[in-house]
């Protein structure tokens, strides 16, 4: 009878030598494990013992929401009965003091970002009006240079095909020494 993947038929094998009153031993082993699965659980220390959650409510609500809260939380949270878990969920009228503070202060930081989101805007716009200004001062002058430097170039090209200019419009010409 084999009662592993072993049969019976494999052993370990002795070899004697005796030569000069000298003992050796040799032992083969052979192991066929197939299929073994080892499975580790490592757990963090310490269990839950007991689980209970609370849901307040601002306002009163009826049974049927109070139900399903109830069951939407108990799911949430992992709800066991057996290990003492509960879960309650109670309808109340909150501070109305509080809420209008909150309510306040909600308004207050909106109005601020508002202003800050109005300032930005102004900001963007002055910028863009100043680079608007720069930019066709810009053209005007580089206009006006352009205009200076047609008007010597017609002065010139009279000068040589030697048309007398008016009185008024004789422009001196610089020396070439």
């Amino acid at each position: 009878n084999s009662q592993g993947p072993v049969d019976n038929n494999m052993g370990n094998t002795i070899e004697e030598k005796n030569t000069n009153n000298n003992s050796s031993r040799e032992e083969v082993s052979t192991n066929y494990e197939s299929g073994k699965t080892e499975v580790k659980t490592i757990s963090a220390p310490g269990e839950v013992k007991r689980l209970t959650a609370s849901v307040f409510i601002d306002g009163n609500i009826d049974g049927n929401v109070q139900a399903a809260i109830e069951k939407s939380v108990a799911n949430a949270v992992g709800l066991n009965t057996e290990r003492g878990d509960s879960v309650s969920v109670v309808g109340m009228t909150f501070d109305p003091l509080t809420k209008e503070e909150a309510q306040k202060e909600f308004e207050s930081i909106n109005e601020l970002l508002a202003k800050e989101k109005r300032n930005k805007i102004i900001l963007y716009a002055v910028l863009g009006i100043l680079a608007l200004i720069g930019v066709i001062v810009t053209l005007i002058l580089i206009r006006k240079k352009s205009k200076k430097k047609e008007a010597a170039k017609e002065n010139l090209l009279d000068v040589i095909i030697d048309d007398r200019l008016s009185g008024e419009d004789t422009v001196a010409m610089p020396s070439i020494n």
